[in-house]
């Protein structure tokens, strides 16, 4: 098994902000979690600014799932080795509750390609009845004040945690999500988040081996209809970020960005001239 992502699946994280990865972890331990998830402690802040693999006993349910194999693989490919647990919430929402403006947690984080991350554990099934995560795909590159959005509700594109028990989203923390209501007549929902920062620079964190394989640039280049006329934006944004990660800075899709650099650079000779 490789230990670490892939550039395709970067280059998918980078155009729709989030990777899924259903039923990663057994059923038998998402099992044995649900005692973490029911004890009350299980909702006090560990001591912030930590390393994360101090934070949890490996022995415990909580921490044979962030020692899981495939964890550590998805954690090192995004913020590195020695990332930093900044808090974490056991959600637990009760039928008839749970409905929640959609939002943007990071509105304050104003650094240009450096992103922190937050792991969803989805512990049990959860049916579109239950109420799972709702989240607008490509929508983690548009900063907005956290309320600006509450009033959205039928965005063309949004998708719904709708899964099998052990699957794991991993989201930058730029994504527009919200909960959903539990409609379900008597079942509680259960999610587990995560957050966590880089400590390192966020740059071929990744296996790089497949770096270029065409498939990434088309991948770069795929909209969605959300978006509108300002898919070109998205581009933007999406080399720019490529550009820092993949330490590549003269990549480019289609010359958009080829275009604007060779303009600066002309209007700076004219200057001297």
């Amino acid at each position: 098994m490789n230990n670490l992502l892939n550039s395709k699946e970067m280059a998918l994280f980078t155009k729709q902000g989030f990777l899924r990865f259903d039923e990663m972890i057994d059923k038998d331990l998402c099992k044995e979690f649900f005692s973490y998830m029911e004890n009350p402690d299980s909702k006090q802040y560990q001591p912030q600014g930590q390393l994360l693999w101090d934070v949890w006993d490996k022995k415990s349910s909580i921490g044979k799932i962030i020692h899981h194999p495939d964890m550590i693989k998805i954690i090192h490919s995004l913020v590195g080795k020695k990332p930093r647990y900044d808090h974490h919430f056991p959600h637990k929402t009760h039928p008839g509750k749970g409905l929640q403006h959609l939002h943007q947690d990071a509105e304050y984080d104003r650094r240009d390609h450096q992103f922190d991350i937050q792991i969803s554990l989805y512990p049990q099934d959860t049916s579109l009845e239950m109420g799972g995560t709702r989240f607008l795909p490509s929508s983690h590159f548009r900063k907005v004040n956290e309320s600006t959005i509450g009033r959205y509700q039928h965005i063309r594109g949004m998708q719904q945690m709708v899964c099998k028990a052990g699957t794991v989203l991993v989201w930058h923390t730029g994504l527009w999500h919200a909960a959903q209501p539990n409609i379900s007549e008597n079942k509680i929902r259960y999610m587990f988040k995560l957050r966590l920062n880089p400590m390192e620079k966020q740059q071929r964190l990744f296996d790089t081996s497949d770096l270029n394989d065409p498939e990434i640039s088309k991948l770069l280049n795929q909209t969605y209809l959300w978006h509108g006329q300002s898919h070109r934006r998205e581009l933007f944004n999406r080399i720019k970020f490529w550009r820092y990660i993949s330490a590549q800075p003269d990549f480019d899709l289609d010359m958009w960005m080829t275009r604007n650099e060779n303009s600066t650079h002309y209007y700076k000779r004219s200057q001297v001239i």
